[in-house]
């Protein structure tokens, strides 16, 4: 047992320390945070399995009630993932425990990664000044951005996979790669704009290192990945011409007014909850974190030192390649950079440019592993501690919500004004060109024209059936759903409320109409895409079973 626990004991430390930052979660109840909307989600993903609408892609209950395609565009698999978590945890634990899993796995992919190329030690002390960056704190407990929280958390464990494939050409890594890249593409739209330059180039960096070995394998395994998110990625981008996206990029949305100051980003410790606004002062803090910039100035000035003394060149083009990482990602924080932002429209839709403090804390946790890989002397240990506790003592406080819900539970959050407050929330996102923004919740159907009687109508996530007994010789009816590509055969899409909700045109008599959410050709083209991709794997799977290696 000594052993195991001696053999360990990095790991073992790193869930001690873990448990430092997500205590908060183990309360009763629920906590505030910005974008809260994950019980909703969950809940109506739910919905989508009850109804077997997989992939799911419209939501019923959100858009002010008459629902939206909110899974069409929104990255959909911490969805999936918590709607399974809460038929045995309910809906609030399932949303605390995604919480926690993405505190957690970042910090445990990044000893792994670091481990892989330095060792132990730098791996620990990398782990944990990743753990206790602030801007995990202020993506948990402030913003309650959980799609990037746990995006970020995947990086570490996709350049792991990257890393050990090239190396090894191992099946296993093969796999890993594979599912993880493709839970990465459905998990963050944003982080996938934000990511893909340093994965490239982390890629590229090892294929030159062990000459290109096991390319096709990664190249296979990153193409496979794409196919898998394929149900998602491809109707996102060749259907967001049907949804208003333009409105992720305007208004409050728009990057000119989140650039953030060099007193912001290196030595305030201001801390708070409130929102990203227009100009030097915000209400939530945008700091990189100390001992996080300190570090790439210190291993700054230790590689000018050894590139002078011509020593270990080799040893410090990776570390080189990150300081650079680090300081080109604060450069994209401040306004200076404008015309960089202005030149790539792509980068409009990371609406805050201090979104690159997620690849600040990265790069700069990376630089405290490569500080203590690159120390030789006996101290090694002293500052390998020295930055673990500083970095801990400097940062637990930020792990804490602004307020806590102790007597929160899944009945009072999906009912009553917390519910419709949810059913309101982010409306605009990804609302059909078709419909206008709506002022209040739907109140049920509406005869609009004509004399009706509605004896029934039930609506599910991807279908309605209505009851009618239509007295007057023609009656236009109402339904508290908005138009969208294809709601059946069924619906006359040319007879559009005013608000763009479906309507239908009756005759005389009782009436039974129902419609359908059926698929387009793109998106049935691209869940063929995804079936397809994972009987590729199926198959690799049962032909490589017997190997250890891919090469062999």
């Amino acid at each position: 047992m000594k052993k195991i626990i001696f053999s360990n004991w990095t790991t073992l430390l790193l869930v001690v320390f873990s448990l430092v930052t997500i205590w908060p979660l183990f309360a009763p109840g629920y906590f505030s945070h910005h974008d809260d909307l994950h019980i909703i989600r969950i809940f109506e993903m739910r919905k989508c399995f009850a109804d077997f609408q997989i992939p799911c892609r419209w939501v019923p209950d959100m858009g002010y009630g008459s629902g939206y395609p909110l899974f069409n565009y929104y990255n959909p698999f911490i969805y999936y993932l918590g709607a399974v978590l809460s038929y045995i945890t309910g809906y609030i634990w399932a949303s605390k425990i995604l919480f926690a899993t993405a505190l957690i796995l970042g910090p445990i992919g990044m000893y792994f990664l670091v481990k892989e190329f330095l060792g132990k030690l730098p791996g620990f002390v990398t782990a944990v000044v990743f753990m206790f960056a602030p801007y995990r704190a202020l993506d948990a407990y402030v913003r309650g951005a959980l799609a990037e929280l746990f995006a970020i958390s995947l990086i570490p464990v996709i350049l792991l996979f990257v890393l050990r494939l090239i190396k090894q050409g191992k099946r296993l890594d093969f796999f890993a790669l594979t599912g993880v890249s493709g839970i990465f593409l459905t998990t963050h739209n944003i982080s996938v704009i934000l990511w893909s330059p340093l994965i490239f180039l982390w890629a590229l960096f090892w294929l030159h290192k062990y000459k290109f070995a096991n390319l096709k394998f990664l190249s296979l395994s990153l193409l496979l990945g794409l196919g898998l998110s394929a149900f998602f990625t491809i109707p996102a981008f060749f259907e967001r011409n049907l949804v208003t996206t333009e409105t992720l990029t305007r208004g409050d949305l728009d990057y000119h007014a989140h650039f953030a100051g060099i007193n912001q980003l290196f030595f305030s410790r201001f801390w708070g909850y409130g929102a990203s606004r227009l100009g030097p002062e915000d209400f939530l803090s945008l700091q990189i974190g100390w001992p996080h910039w300190w570090l790439a100035v210190m291993l700054t000035f230790l590689l000018i030192f050894l590139s002078i003394k011509h020593r270990a060149r080799r040893e410090i083009i990776l570390p080189v390649f990150f300081v650079i990482t680090f300081f080109a990602s604060v450069f994209m924080m401040h306004n200076k950079s404008t015309p960089v932002w202005e030149l790539f429209d792509i980068l409009n839709y990371l609406q805050f440019p201090w979104r690159f403090l997620a690849v600040a804390i990265f790069s700069a946790s990376l630089l405290g592993g490569f500080i203590v890989a690159l120390i030789k002397s006996k101290y090694k240990y002293f500052i390998s501690v020295l930055i673990v506790v500083f970095a801990v003592l400097a940062n637990w406080n930020y792990f804490r919500p602004g307020e806590f819900y102790t007597d929160m539970n899944d009945q009072k959050k999906l009912t009553g004004e917390l519910w419709e407050e949810q059913q309101k929330g982010a409306v605009l996102d990804y609302l059909p060109r078709t419909a206008k923004e709506p002022r209040e919740l739907a109140s049920g159907t509406i005869v609009i024209k004509g004399e009706a009687e509605i004896r029934s109508f039930i609506k599910g996530s991807d279908f309605w059936e209505l009851e009618a007994n239509i007295i007057s010789n023609e009656a236009e009816i109402e339904l508290p759903i908005f138009n969208f590509p294809i709601w059946g055969d069924r619906v006359d899409s040319q007879g559009l409320s005013y608000g763009g909700r479906v309507t239908l045109v009756l005759e005389k008599g009782v009436r039974v109409s129902r419609g359908f959410f059926k698929n387009t050709i793109i998106r049935s083209a691209a869940n063929l895409i995804t079936l397809t991709s994972f009987g590729v794997l199926i198959y690799f799977w049962k032909y490589e079973k017997n190997k250890q290696s891919l090469a062999k």
